[in-house]
């Protein structure tokens, strides 16, 4: 028989395998508390009223045995729609339900489920509207629009900027029209230096809507002792709910306090001081030393340096490496020996970065079987996270890594077509790899220098010089500007990268296609 249970699984669209409430396993429950009760007297019979007992222990089963089913549905949810076709087993047993409730005379605001890692924040929300007002305006959107309207407002003038009348109907028709904001669920973002976005689900509440929130942090906070505080932007912060911190998911931690190559081209180094990696995200923290000055390396938001400062890796048991682009996106956040946001008004006037902090923290796209890593990778040494002593990393590929950078097509001929057999602007393609690079114009050709290995390429020419032997290649060598055009296959066969193909769409005389843009290089150990 169909009941609300059933109709909640159904819409999460969950596997198959409903809970069903087993009346032998219900029974075993009633008899187990009726076996644990004092026998009554046998003169003193209470038939009646042992029938009740019977009756109220058999309903307190059934009921806690379907609560059981409601919040064993809202954790399976959180975990598909945040982690989809994934092994979540992992996660499982920190999943929080039966969180918190705030309650008005229009509204209820529930949090279904929550998952804390310790840097990054996941949870389901419903709203409730328990009027009929209340329930028409959400679910018409009139009330969502008009609300998130005058946070909007608030927001930019708090922010000294000006609202001119036309921004209103902007801001308000696209949400009539059901294009929702990704700020509809918002909390105060200074406090964890990260981003949040959250976006709508299906739901089964009637008269209310269902959302999944993603908070992610700029650093690894661990346990909190205060707990997340999360509300509608169009409801205000008075109506706000809260989740709590206390139980992040069990991190790995390495406390290293050794100095490292940060950058091995710059030769900027850094004291590595820790390290935190979770089943769904890696955190390290490098305080600077030495020469960093700020140049060409600063961003227009932070001192960033360059993308091999937050290059890292992880070793599985099988000896293959996961790196940052194989695992999820990676940013940085920079911060003050203190612990301070560094902005461009903090560095005003100041020329040696040495002694500011660096956090680097990466986030995965699917959870991380922990048992399967052995060591974290970063700086030329490789640090086992069982807490033994670091090694030294002796493979020049891993010392020399890189970050995939993209390799462009020769552009040719007067309507300047695509030739995807040739990587165009070789000082460019060095620069990225950290190659050294020569040009000599008058003999137009190129000595590119990298991982040990020497390289002379000539114009015109489709013989290569490696190590001073020669290499037959598919195409000659071609002008490129003031550099040079390399065929393709010089880079898979002479310095070993991956290349992925990039494709764009196309108009073509048979209708739409795509046509190959270009190819992304990853080095060949990733």
């Amino acid at each position: 028989m169909s009941n609300h249970m059933h109709e909640l699984w159904g819409d999460l669209d969950l596997p198959p395998l409903y809970p069903q409430l087993d009346p032998e396993s219900v029974r075993a429950r009633v008899e187990q508390s009726l076996d644990a009760e004092q026998p009554a007297p046998v003169s003193a019979p209470k038939k009646p009223g042992r029938r009740r007992i019977r009756l109220a222990v058999l309903a307190a089963a059934v009921l806690a045995l379907t609560a059981g089913t409601a919040l064993a549905a809202h954790r399976a949810q959180l975990l598909e729609l945040f982690f989809p076709d994934s092994d979540t087993s992992a996660l499982e047993p920190y999943v929080q339900t039966a969180l918190d409730v705030r309650e008005t005379e229009d509204w209820r605001v529930t949090v279904n489920s929550a998952l804390y890692d310790g840097q990054s924040l996941y949870a389901v929300v419903t709203l409730q509207g328990l009027t009929q007002e209340a329930e028409e305006g959400l679910l018409s959107n009139e009330i969502v629009a008009e609300g998130y309207w005058d946070y909007y407002l608030d927001l930019h003038q708090t922010r000294g900027n000006t609202i001119l009348p036309p921004d209103r109907e902007g801001v308000v028709q696209p949400i009539l029209a059901g294009e929702m904001p990704v700020d509809l669920l918002v909390c105060d973002i200074d406090a964890y230096a990260g981003w949040y976005q959250s976006r709508e689900l299906e739901s089964s509440v009637p008269g209310g809507r269902t959302w999944a929130f993603q908070l992610y942090m700029g650093d690894y906070l661990g346990a909190r002792s205060e707990p997340f505080e999360l509300w509608f932007s169009f409801l205000g912060s008075q109506l706000s709910v809260q989740i709590p911190l206390n139980r992040p998911v069990e991190p790995i931690s390495l406390t290293p306090a050794l100095t490292v190559e940060a950058d091995w081209r710059l030769g900027l180094e850094g004291t590595l001081t820790d390290v935190s990696l979770t089943p769904l995200s890696c955190t390290f923290t490098l305080e600077r030393q030495g020469d960093w000055v700020q140049g060409e390396y600063l961003t227009n938001m932070e001192p960033m340096d360059t993308k091999e400062v937050q290059l890292f890796a992880l070793r599985r048991s099988d000896g293959t490496l996961l790196t940052p682009w194989a695992l999820g996106s990676t940013d940085t956040v920079s911060t003050l020996a203190d612990g301070s946001y560094v902005g461009l008004r903090d560095l005003a006037g100041r020329e040696d970065l040495s002694g500011t902090g660096l956090i680097v923290s990466c986030t995965f796209d699917a959870p991380l079987d922990l048992e399967d890593v052995t060591s974290f990778l970063y700086g030329g040494w490789e640090f086992p996270l069982d807490g033994s002593a670091p090694v030294p990393v002796e493979d020049p590929a891993l010392k020399e890594a890189f970050f995939p950078f993209d390799v462009h097509p020769l552009r040719s001929g007067p309507d300047r077509g695509i030739d995807p057999g040739y990587a165009s602007n070789l000082e460019e393609l060095c620069e990225n790899l950290g190659a050294g690079y020569r040009y000599d114009r008058p003999a137009r050709a190129a000595t590119v220098t990298w991982q040990g290995r020497t390289v002379v390429l000539t114009a015109d020419s489709s013989t290569a010089l490696v190590d001073g032997e020669p290499l037959e290649l598919d195409r000659p060598v071609v002008k490129d500007g003031l550099s040079l055009a390399v065929p393709v296959d010089l880079l898979t066969r002479i310095w070993d990268l991956e290349l992925e193909p990039r494709f764009q769409p196309a108009e073509q005389a048979e209708g739409t296609g795509e046509v190959l843009s270009g190819y992304t290089a990853y080095p060949a150990w990733s």
